[in-house]
């Protein structure tokens, strides 16, 4: 087996019942400091950086680990989930380690888990390798992105030199709270103690939240509006280009694989919040220009046929998406079928609805095997909004269906339904920066 095999198999052995992580919740942090502490707390041999949000925070974490490296720094990069590799959760600014770092960190991580009063949950043993990952290889620096809300997250046991709060949607209700203002308290408790934190958010009662914690904790503020001027987009089929304008007056032309509104902003953002805190350098724009995120309007081809992976799963993702292939695409002759799947609790109806006006062709199917998803429901559903649809519950009979009648095919909704594709994990490994 290879490192990602190995890993896989080890972290899926200590997976928790669905009926303990409510649990769990409550004592993240205490279990988190005692395995830490077990390990040495290999997080205090790294400058930290923390970003939190509903959104667009793997993005910015990507983002600002090309930056720090660009500005020579051996930057290490926790992001969560994965799409297509266990092992995009642990990189070097998005490059993978080798298989031997991989598994010399494993080996030092097993050695001591049995001095722990507990046995580890998978999500508190991906945090405490990343950390000692990137302590033992020697990186100076880590982008770590959180995984649930903030406040209880297994991440919230570090000391940042800054932290990053990026747009707030209503997302996992049921643990974080049933509004903006809720979950936003949530978020806001990866701010530290006189440790700046930046924040995208500009609606009332989101910012209040997290002015107010600021405040509290002396910990200074500072949001996109007051850092950046402007964002001007050129999109183009395989490259957006971005002429930006910081508050401070500098201005950046660049290009950019991370196609989008969205991700322009997110970009501009990160590009200033580099410029406040001294790691902006004409070498990190360099390599920001060839910076991929798996599924994140991600085009390829296969077999000839163009196929766009985006992960949109929330409402205001799914616009996103939706405005960037009718930018990207125009509205050609080509044939464009959608497949897609989302998860049991996402709100179905209306993300359906949005993207019944860019396409009029869906194939359902299953997103993947890991969460429930039922694609007999959703194929009802999309039946009110589509004029073709098919429900196909394999994920690769879906995908190659998709393939023999489209000519520019679109596979969204969810990150496990682009994972479990094979033929687009299979190609995705060969265009991996350790295959290239």
């Amino acid at each position: 087996m290879n490192a990602e095999e190995i890993l896989d198999r080890f972290f899926l052995s200590y997976m928790p019942g669905k009926d303990s992580v409510g649990k769990l919740r409550d004592i993240r942090l205490e279990r988190m400091n005692e395995i830490l502490e077990v390990l040495g707390n290999p997080e205090r041999n790294l400058t930290l950086v923390h970003v939190a949000g509903s959104k667009g925070k793997g993005s910015m974490s990507s983002i600002l680990a090309k930056l720090l490296e660009g500005k020579g720094c051996k930057t290490g990069l926790f992001l969560s989930p994965h799409v297509f590799s266990l092992l995009e959760r642990f990189t070097l600014s998005s490059s993978f380690f080798s298989d031997e770092e991989y598994l010399d960190v494993l080996n030092r991580l097993e050695k001591d888990l049995g001095k722990l009063s507990f046995r580890p949950s998978t999500f508190e043993l991906y945090t405490a390798y990343a950390y000692l990952l990137f302590s033992m290889t020697g990186c100076t620096h880590a982008v770590i992105e959180t995984g649930l809300g903030g406040r209880l997250d297994a991440t919230n046991t570090i000391d940042p030199w800054f932290s990053v709060i990026m747009p707030i949607e209503l997302e996992h209700t049921e643990i974080l709270g049933d509004t903006l203002e809720k979950i936003a308290r949530e978020k806001a408790g990866i701010i530290k103690r006189g440790k700046p934190c930046f924040v995208f958010d500009s609606e009332k009662e989101v910012l209040d939240v997290f002015l107010s914690k600021g405040k509290e904790l002396s910990s200074g503020i500072t949001t996109y509006q007051s850092l950046v001027k402007s964002v001007v987009r050129k999109p183009g089929k395989w490259n957006d280009k971005l002429e930006i304008e910081l508050e401070s007056g500098r201005k950046c032309t660049l290009g950019t694989k991370l196609k989008g509104e969205v991700m322009g902003e997110n970009i501009a953002f990160a590009l200033a919040i580099a410029e406040k805190e001294g790691f902006l350098d004409d070498n990190g724009l360099g390599l920001l220009s060839s910076l991929t995120m798996p599924g994140r309007f991600e085009i390829v081809s296969v077999r000839g046929k163009t196929v766009v992976l985006d992960v949109a799963h929330t409402i205001n993702s799914t616009i996103a998406f939706t405005k960037t292939f009718s930018e990207t695409f125009g509205y050609g002759k080509e044939k464009r079928i959608l497949l897609y799947s989302s998860l049991e609790n996402k709100k179905h109806e209306e993300m359906l609805a949005i993207l019944s006006k860019t396409f009029d062709s869906v194939i359902i199917t299953r997103a993947g095997s890991f969460k429930k998803s039922n694609p007999d429901e959703l194929g009802k559903e999309a039946e009110k909004y589509f004029k073709s649809v098919m429900v196909i519950p394999s994920e690769d009979e879906a995908f190659e269906k998709a393939l023999s009648i489209g000519d520019i095919v679109a596979v969204a909704g969810s990150f496990y339904l682009i994972g479990s594709i094979g033929e687009l994990r299979h190609a995705q490994l060969e265009r991996s920066p350790q295959n290239t």
